[in-house]
């Protein structure tokens, strides 16, 4: 870890300049579930994975809220310490 992080024992940090924040807070994600079977692994740097077939999703979910989930996350992971700076 770099030497700008070595003040904190946080697994993860998060960063955001003063003026994207509120886009965040006011954001909608949809996570996209889809079927595994047909995926192979593609690239071990990026962790890509592909599908030569079309996939159609078994469950859109919407994700909002989404600096709030960060910080449950960090209650859900004993191990875990994020700090949003």
């Amino acid at each position: 870890m770099s030497c700008f992080f070595n003040h904190t024992d946080a697994d993860i940090i998060v960063t955001v300049e003063r003026e994207w924040y509120s886009r965040i807070v006011l954001q909608t994600l949809y996570r996209y579930h889809l079927d595994e079977a047909s995926f192979q692994f593609f690239n071990k740097t990026a962790v890509y994975y592909i599908s030569d077939q079309v996939i159609i999703p078994s469950y859109i979910e919407k994700v909002v809220h989404l600096v709030e989930r960060l910080l449950l996350e960090e209650l859900n992971c004993d191990l875990q310490r994020i700090y949003i700076l």
